[in-house]
């Protein structure tokens, strides 16, 4: 992943790490073209063809 806007919030869920990074409001939720490029396909949810409204990465951490 490229470089992305400020990170939203870090959570901790199933003793792993995750960043949440939220996107625009006005894109979030809005059908996405169908001919999208390869690099922008993360950001689309596969079921609906909506843009989601947050990325999740995890941080590869994990409790020990």
């Amino acid at each position: 992943m490229g470089k992305t806007g400020r990170m939203s919030y870090l959570q901790r869920r199933a003793g792993r790490y995750e960043y949440r990074y939220r996107l625009p409001e006005d894109l979030a939720g809005e059908p996405a073209p169908l001919h999208l490029p390869a690099p922008l396909a993360l950001l689309v949810n596969g079921r609906n063809g909506r843009f989601k409204a947050e990325l999740v990465r995890s941080c590869e951490q994990r409790d020990c």
